[in-house]
């Protein structure tokens, strides 16, 4: 095994313990995830990984991300927050249109292209619902998969799109959660 591989794997690992505290803090009524979010975050990381898989470039924290989402979004329907805000129907509906267009296209390029960037719309209902309930979101949880993303970057070989995609828009995506969550302490 590679240093890179190594890398890839601890990611993935990492990213499946940020699953883990993230769901024990749904299970405790701490976390209030959003419907639509992690739904469209299922499918999206669904396909990011069959574009990912398609250009050789899949990595071992999407694996994680993958069965992660899944789990997170089963038990988002159960106890999460919202549903069909005006933010949660223009997010679906964007993420939508994103899906048809790379199902049309069937290149691996726009795939990876047009799913990360129905990833930042899908992104919308949380950051929209963290800004104003910082206390919905779990910082440990946030901050692990962060972690996870940060060394699946450093694990990155190619400085090709394909490869970098992935883990800049996710880390675009954590980062500033993780900051809106912090204000929850102040």
């Amino acid at each position: 095994m590679t240093s890179t591989q190594a890398l890839s794997a601890v990611a993935g690992v990492v990213n499946f313990i940020a699953t883990i505290l993230y769901v024990i803090s749904i299970w405790r009524g701490h976390t209030k995830p959003s419907r639509v979010t992690w739904a469209i975050w299922t499918a999206l990381s669904l396909l990011t990984a069959g574009g990912m898989y398609q250009s050789g470039t899949l990595n071992g924290q999407m694996y994680a991300v993958v069965v992660g989402d899944i789990v997170i979004t089963s038990f988002a329907l159960l106890w999460g927050s919202g549903g069909w805000t005006r933010v949660d129907r223009w997010s679906l509906a964007g993420a939508l249109i994103g899906l048809t267009v790379w199902v049309l296209t069937k290149d691996p390029f726009y795939a990876i292209l047009i799913s990360l960037s129905v990833n930042y719309i899908g992104a919308v209902p949380t950051i929209a619902k963290t800004w104003k309930y910082p206390g919905e979101e779990d910082l440990v949880a946030w901050g692990v998969v962060t972690l996870a993303t940060f060394i699946q970057f450093l694990a990155v070989t190619e400085w090709t799109f394909a490869a970098m995609a992935q883990p800049i828009s996710y880390l675009s995506i954590q980062v500033p959660l993780v900051l809106l969550i912090c204000r929850k302490f102040r």
